[in-house]
């Protein structure tokens, strides 16, 4: 049997709800989210509701404020601002201390995005892509294993000649010298 005093209290609650929102960017859906994890999405999520949902440019954000609405432990949300800071996501206009957090920015995305991640040639990876698989690759060759230069390249593993994609899952970062030798061939 329904308690009808539990019904009643609920059906209070909801009509006292008032939806309201935080507008959330195309650009960072369209352009970032095919490129994020599942928890440095929820940063982002924090970023644009800390942000955006209070009409601010910037905001002073705690790693632990992140955690605590994220569920992400201190560790895990130190490491994905690594990778959302090296990716240019977010940008840290002040640095702070143990007592003052960093002032973020999330990175204006109609200026940034259409250069440094849409691809615009359907031979050459983005680079969202080349620090992912770099990432990865813990900054070595992919065919030599030395340590990745900054003149390093983004290459087809199963060549663009041939018929290769250019997906993540065919890209491999090698260094110039590699790269060179390799030409069109396709690795052992």
């Amino acid at each position: 049997m329904i308690n009808n005093n539990s019904t009643e209290k609920s059906k209070q609650k909801n009509s006292e709800f008032i939806p309201n929102f935080t507008q959330y960017p195309n650009e960072i859906l369209d352009n970032w989210m095919p490129h994020l994890s599942g928890n440095q999405t929820k940063i982002i999520n924090v970023f644009v509701r800390q942000i955006y949902g209070y009409h601010k440019d910037y905001d002073k954000i705690s790693v632990r404020q992140i955690s605590s609405k994220t569920g992400i432990p201190v560790s895990g949300v130190f490491r994905d601002l690594k990778i959302l800071l090296s990716i240019g996501a977010i940008r840290i206009l002040k640095k702070g201390d143990k007592s003052n957090p960093h002032t973020y920015q999330i990175v204006n995305v109609t200026e940034v995005l259409p250069q440094k991640f849409i691809n615009t040639d359907p031979r050459f990876f983005n680079i969202s892509t080349k620090n992912i698989k770099r990432k990865q690759q813990n900054n070595l060759c992919a065919i030599c294993n030395k340590e990745l230069q900054d003149n390093c390249h983004a290459d087809h593993i199963y060549p663009w000649s041939k018929g290769g994609k250019t997906i993540i899952e065919n890209c491999q970062i090698v260094c110039k010298k590699c790269n060179i030798s390799k030409q069109d061939k396709i690795n052992d």
